[in-house]
């Protein structure tokens, strides 16, 4: 079976053609569950495959005038990448530890050191699709039409599946599938909105295994959506008066109860944001440019500020639980905080030096993005995913203050859909599931697409000073050379700079923390300090076995505020390898 898959996931995209892209987005949904569930890893397989099918095709994309500012940005991305990884010396190092065939990159949980390789690895090659059709799609828009049905179906098949659930059997038998990937299935009533009950007993999770990704699933194919309406048919897209506002309005009620059913909070508020920004920028046709401004940089502050409500009691009975993860994911950050320590790494620092300082949670994930992005790859990698965002929101921007009044609702879904998306990243991590990473880059690179037309008086005045520019001065010459050669000194002397810092950092990590090195995932904290697995509390003792006799060792700890105030009682304030002989409790021939 595995076999199998592998050979349909390589030849996928030369079934696909050149609507491999589409294709891979509205796949996405069938592969809705944990990292390193049963089969999943066939999508990277499939992702992986459509590069090496579009390869030539990128390069001459790349190498034409429109895409030679897309290939360095793609430069950009792969250079923060790695950067990331220079602090991040015990990640690294851990390999080994472990078994490093394809493999168990592609299989790996989320708090293994694979799994910030294959993240890393998928962001470029999302990256490098979405560019590549982008700029496909700027040549030739005579194919796209079936892509766009494509990512269109992205969208309603989960959809449809979710309501589908209300037939008791077909619930049943999804539960069985998520069961049969990954062991089980996170079935829940939905929270409840304010004073009003939930709609329904328990919340359809479609393709996914818990509700929440459903969620963020359907708020990640919005601008997506926005993309592909741009290439339907003129028939279509024209579509006036009393048909289109029926149909707009069947949709958002339709799309509105599935939200409402599923009952996730941060999927409603994110949805109620994308619709409240969709009817605003609709309405208002004379101010769109300053008031698509003006929501973006509320948008921006209010993924600033929510991290930080972690540290306030009020803010800390809002978050709920999520207030503990903010924290953690802060740590992390501070560690390596210029090029971070590791893509989506997490999960992994979660064992490596959390569980000793009483900060580590259940959960291998900040569920917050901003924080998994400065954690990863730093403030380096923050300014970069900036870059690329500011220029989606331009390009959408652009496209909605000078286009056709007809053509406008296209960038507008987009850009609401985009800003709803955004905002599901303060509740949640955005590169968890490959499908919502895929849709992720198709949102920063897909409005490529609306970038294209230069006014003609523009394009002769740069040939002019092309023109003029062929044949420069001497004195032009030497000074533009030395420009150039002073910068790129000065560049790779802070890159350099910044590179040491951040290897000494994770380099010297074991002398702020105590470090736990390839031990695998722990259980739930409990909530009684009684019973669960042993943490040490305060002042304590542990035994060891000494020549048939057991020995009691006492210890002291030495208890200093941290960051988020005083202590975790549960903090572990002494680590130390006992050899097997030694061992108080014995142990098992298998796990020796």
């Amino acid at each position: 079976m595995a076999a199998s898959g592998a050979a349909f996931a390589s030849l996928m995209p030369l079934m696909l053609g050149r609507n491999v892209l589409p294709g891979l987005i509205m796949l996405g949904a069938f592969f809705g569950n944990h990292p390193g569930g049963r089969g999943l890893e066939f999508y990277d397989l499939a992702l992986l495959s459509a590069l090496l099918y579009r390869f030539p095709g990128l390069i001459h994309g790349l190498q034409s005038n429109h895409g030679s500012r897309y290939a360095r940005l793609l430069i950009l991305l792969l250079v923060s990448t790695v950067l990331s990884f220079v602090g991040a010396y015990y990640l690294l190092e851990s390999f080994e530890g472990y078994k490093i065939l394809p493999y168990h990159f592609l299989s790996a949980r989320d708090w293994l050191p694979h799994y910030s390789i294959k993240v890393a690895a998928a962001n470029i090659i999302c990256a490098t699709l979405v560019i590549d059709w982008a700029l496909a799609v700027r040549e030739d828009l005579s194919s796209t039409r079936i892509g766009a049905v494509l990512i269109l179906m992205a969208l309603f098949l989960p959809a449809i599946f979710g309501l589908l659930e209300f037939f008791p059997r077909v619930a049943k038998s999804l539960d069985r599938y998520h069961i049969w990937l990954d062991g089980y299935v996170d079935r829940t009533p939905p929270h409840r909105l304010f004073f009003l009950p939930p709609l329904f007993d328990q919340s359809p999770n479609s393709l996914f295994w818990n509700r929440s990704w459903f969620a963020l699933y359907l708020i990640s194919c919005l601008p997506a959506a926005g993309i592909a309406l741009q290439f339907l048919p003129d028939r279509l897209r024209q579509i006036g008066g009393g048909k289109k506002t029926a149909l707009l309005c069947g949709t958002a009620a339709f799309l509105g109860f599935l939200f409402l059913s599923i009952g996730a909070r941060a999927g409603i508020l994110s949805y109620g944001i994308f619709l409240i920004v969709l009817l605003v920028l609709l309405a208002a046709k004379g101010h769109r440019r300053a008031l698509t401004w003006t929501i973006l940089t509320g948008t921006i502050l209010s993924i600033i500020a929510i991290p930080l409500l972690a540290y306030l009691p009020l803010g800390q009975d809002f978050l709920s639980e999520r207030a503990e993860l903010y924290r953690s994911g802060l740590q992390v950050f501070i560690q390596s905080p210029v090029l971070g320590s590791g893509v989506e790494s997490f999960g992994f620092y979660n064992d490596l030096f959390l569980r000793a300082a009483g900060f580590q949670r259940i959960y291998s994930s900040t569920h917050n993005f901003l924080l998994q992005l400065l954690g990863g790859m730093g403030l380096a990698g923050l300014l970069v995913i900036g870059l690329f965002l500011f220029g989606a929101f331009r390009a959408s921007v652009e496209a909605i203050v000078k286009a056709p009044a007809y053509e406008s609702f296209a960038p507008i879904l987009f850009f609401a859909g985009a800003i709803a998306f955004l905002i599901y990243g303060n509740f949640q991590e955005l590169w968890y599931l490959r499908g919502i990473q895929l849709n992720w880059w198709f949102m920063v690179f897909g409005p490529i697409v609306w970038g294209g037309s230069v006014p003609a008086g523009v394009q002769d005045h740069k040939k002019r000073k092309s023109l003029n520019e062929e044949y420069p001065s001497l004195p032009e010459l030497v000074f533009a050379t030395r420009k150039r050669a002073v910068l790129s000194v000065f560049s790779t002397l802070l890159v350099l700079a910044l590179s040491t810092f951040s290897f000494y950092r994770g380099l010297t990590l074991e002398d702020r923390w105590s470090l736990f090195e390839n031990v695998g995932h722990l259980q739930r904290i409990p909530d009684s300090q009684n019973t669960g697995y042993a943490l040490l509390r305060g002042d304590g003792s542990f035994l060891t076995r000494e020549n048939g006799s057991m020995i009691q060792r006492e210890f002291q700890c030495e208890e200093n505020p941290g960051l988020s105030g005083p202590p975790d009682p549960r903090r572990i304030c002494r680590y130390e390898p006992v050899d097997l002989e030694n061992s108080a409790q014995e142990i098992p021939p298998g796990l020796r």
